[in-house]
């Protein structure tokens, strides 16, 4: 995750699985780490492609989503807090980076969805690793 995170061009593909895959969350999350939250260096980077079923244009969309991964920590510490760090094993690292990236989602969303780009396969087929025209 942190290799793909530090790559010169990076394609992500949202879909509604995406943004509730927690691998998927920590791709994203490194990609926007490496970019030292420059929404400038992070468009230059990352080429988005939504789904239709990808729904995080909103200010709305982007709260329910990061309200997902809050929901998710939450979860987690109360188990913590019953049983122990330890249940976590190689997984605490994880929680933790679940910790400060739900506090970003909608940061990070929103960078993508206000970028000007194709959205849709055709796009990608057009374009590929080009950068497309800007309008």
């Amino acid at each position: 995750m942190r290799r793909i995170g530090r790559g010169d061009r990076v394609f992500i593909i949202l879909s509604e699985k995406y943004l509730h895959s927690a691998y998927c969350m920590f791709e994203l999350w490194e990609v926007w780490l490496y970019s030292r939250h420059d929404e400038a260096d992070f468009r230059r980077r990352v080429r988005v492609y939504a789904l239709p079923d990808a729904k995080a244009a909103t200010p709305l969309q982007r709260a329910r989503r990061a309200a997902y991964w809050k929901t998710q920590y939450d979860e987690l510490v109360a188990l913590i807090r019953e049983h122990g760090a330890e249940i976590l094993a190689t997984d605490f690292q994880r929680f933790k980076d679940m910790g400060d990236f739900y506090r970003h989602v909608p940061d990070i969303l929103a960078t993508l969805f206000d970028t000007v780009q194709p959205r849709r396969f055709e796009g990608l087929e057009r374009y590929g690793f080009d950068d497309p025209p800007r309008t």
